[in-house]
């Protein structure tokens, strides 16, 4: 079998941010984009500590989780990661929402029904440390661990400086192709 390549969901695939900037406008008349959020501390980047809540609410009432949209050409990347190394090698690794059973439930369907990842490939976990092979991801936190060469980050205004190879998910697939590490 070949190492396993573990690719995160919010972030990567989804546009999870773009959906709490959504709730943001709608909940609080809070007007920001992405390129605002410039660390993982929402309620800090929004100036609206109690973001989370309204997260929760939204997903308990409205599908949230279920409703995000796909970042542009992140499924593309995912199927040519597929080609290359074989569906049964590519993971999507993913946290979910503590305490929070639904957002679980929810980014199960939307990984199956608009990503097209059936339930065995994916991986709910909360230390992806844990979790033997490449992984590529937005949040160099959960890269720790890892060497240089076996995480891959996301590029994002929220991990500027991560000590890792940076770039979009289709760039860094290419990259990948192009050294041979797939």
């Amino acid at each position: 079998m070949k190492t396993p390549i573990l690719v995160d969901c919010d972030g990567v695939l989804s546009d999870l941010i773009g959906s709490v900037l959504m709730l943001a406008r709608e909940r609080a008349g809070i007007y920001k984009t992405e390129a605002d959020i410039v660390h993982y501390d929402y309620g800090k980047a929004l100036e609206w500590p109690r973001w989370w809540v309204e997260v929760e609410n939204a997903v308990r009432d409205r599908e949230f989780v279920y409703r995000m949209h796909p970042y542009p050409g992140s499924f593309k990347a995912l199927r040519e990661l597929e080609a290359k190394v074989g569906r049964e090698n590519v993971f999507v690794c993913t946290k979910a929402w503590k305490g929070l059973p639904e957002w679980m439930a929810q980014r199960s369907a939307w990984l199956q029904d608009f990503a097209g990842v059936p339930t065995e490939r994916q991986i709910f976990c909360s230390d992806k440390a844990l979790i033997p092979g490449l992984l590529i991801d937005d949040d160099p936190e959960n890269m720790k661990g890892r060497d240089f060469h076996s995480a891959y980050c996301v590029e994002r205004p929220w991990n500027v400086g991560a000590p890792f190879t940076r770039g979009t998910f289709e760039a860094l697939v290419a990259s990948l192709q192009d050294r041979g590490e797939l």
